[in-house]
C-alpha cells in the first residue's frame, strides 16, 4: 500500500514543478493497481479496507489541505463499489446532469449542486478500478448513457472520457501561489465551476 500526499494544485507555493497534474492519470493507467482518491474520513476508511483486501498493490492519494468530512453524503457501505451517488437534488425527477468527482473536488461539487437550480446528481469516484469491476446494471444506474456527465478533478483530463462527456480539469502546469488562490485561478471555485456547468445544462450526449 502506497500513501501519496500533496495530490493537486492546492499544494500552492512550491509551484508547478511540485504540483502533480499528471500523477493520478499515470497511476490509473498501471495494470493491476488500485488508485484511491478519498474525499473524507469515510472514504479513507474504505480505501484502506479495500487495499488490505486486495491481492495486488494499491495507492491512496491524499490532499495537503484540510478537507471537510461529508458524513451527510459519503457512505462507507456504498463506497465499497468504487463509485456511488452521494447527492441528487431531486430523487423523484429525471436527472439533468451528473458531476463525477474525486477527493478534494467532491465537496466543491456538492457546494455547487446545492446552489444551482437544476437537478444535479453528484457521484464520488473513489476508485475507478473497483467501479469498473461492478456489473453493468449498477454502472448504468450510476452513470446512465443518456445523461450529460461532467468529471471534476484538479488534474489531467485525458482519462476521464471513459466515464464523462465533458472533463473539467487542468492540462497544463500549475502555478506558484497560495493553494486556494491557485485552485481558483484554474477554475476550481464555486462560481467558476457553477458558471461552467450551466453552459451545459441543455447539452445532451449522442
Amino acid at each position: 500500500i502506497y500513501i501519496f500526499t500533496h495530490d493537486s494544485l492546492a499544494l500552492g507555493e512550491d509551484g508547478p514543478t511540485h504540483q502533480p497534474i499528471e500523477t493520478l492519470t499515470n497511476l490509473r493507467a498501471l495494470p493491476n493497481l488500485n488508485t484511491f482518491r478519498p474525499a473524507d474520513r469515510n472514504e479513507l476508511l474504505i480505501s484502506y479496507k479495500k487495499a488490505l483486501q486486495s491481492s495486488g498493490p494499491s495507492c491512496i492519494c491524499l490532499s495537503r489541505q484540510d478537507l471537510p468530512n461529508l458524513d451527510n453524503y459519503t457512505s462507507i457501505d456504498n463506497a465499497v463499489k468504487g463509485g456511488y451517488i452521494v447527492y441528487q437534488s431531486d430523487s423523484q425527477q429525471e436527472v439533468d446532469l451528473i458531476l463525477i468527482a474525486t477527493g478534494s473536488e467532491l465537496h466543491l461539487c456538492l457546494d455547487v449542486a446545492l446552489e444551482l437550480s437544476i437537478n444535479i446528481r453528484v457521484v464520488s469516484m473513489v476508485c475507478s478500478e473497483i467501479y469498473d469491476l461492478q456489473n453493468n446494471e449498477y454502472k448504468n444506474y450510476i452513470l446512465p448513457n443518456n445523461i450529460t456527465k461532467i468529471s471534476v478533478e484538479a488534474g489531467a483530463t485525458i482519462g476521464w472520457y471513459k466515464y464523462a462527456n465533458i472533463a473539467y480539469g487542468i492540462d497544463s502546469y500549475g502555478a506558484s501561489g497560495k493553494g486556494d488562490k491557485v485552485m481558483e485561478y484554474y477554475g476550481f471555485s464555486k462560481k467558476k465551476l457553477g458558471d461552467f456547468i450551466m453552459k451545459y445544462k441543455f447539452y445532451k450526449p449522442n
